[in-house]
């Protein structure tokens, strides 16, 4: 079951995300985001104890409800790589919002997907001699910077493809090679 966001954290990730779309993070004010998001400062401290955290418990609670999902397959099967993928679609918003705001975001992605391949039970070992003729180390950078490089691109150009769609082309680059 993936994280249940109260009301007030909603509203706090919306404001923050139509905020972003109007000046720079760096330029945002708790007064800002709590006069949008419709709550009271005490209720924004209730949840966050600065902005910068507000942000890093956003991107954590989207993470770990995306770890919840993919959990269901420790072989990261098309299914349950769709079934990420459409939640990452129905939080397109905030999430585009924190990439295209926050450098660290991109990086934090990549070390997340290598994370979560290398605590799965795919056979990594054996997809590699099978379909790369390199050392192990430099073949997995190669897998994992496809499929970040293929998730971000799918964000960044809309998501226009759907979840089924884009977990075919994620699981084509190793067991299609």
């Amino acid at each position: 079951m993936t994280y249940a966001r109260s009301i007030s954290e909603q509203k706090i990730s919306a404001a923050l995300v139509s905020l972003l779309n109007e000046k720079e993070f760096d330029y945002l004010t708790i007064q800002d985001i709590t006069e949008v998001a419709g709550v009271s400062r005490a209720t924004f401290y209730n949840h966050f104890s600065n902005k910068e955290n507000m942000v890093e418990v956003i991107a954590a609670q989207l993470l770990d409800d995306i770890s919840v999902i993919l959990m269901q397959d420790s072989q990261l099967e098309e299914g349950v790589i769709s079934q990420a993928l459409t939640y990452i679609k129905e939080n397109y918003t905030l999430i585009r919002s924190l990439i295209d705001h926050f450098s660290t975001s991109e990086a934090t992605i990549k070390k997340y997907i290598s994370e979560i391949i290398l605590h799965s039970e795919v056979d990594l070992k054996q997809k590699f001699q099978d379909h790369y003729d390199m050392q192990e180390k430099f073949a997995f950078e190669i897998y994992i910077t496809t499929i970040y490089s293929l998730i971000i691109t799918w964000i960044k150009t809309g998501a226009k493809e759907s979840p089924e769609e884009m977990a075919r082309t994620i699981k084509h680059p190793i067991s299609h090679h």
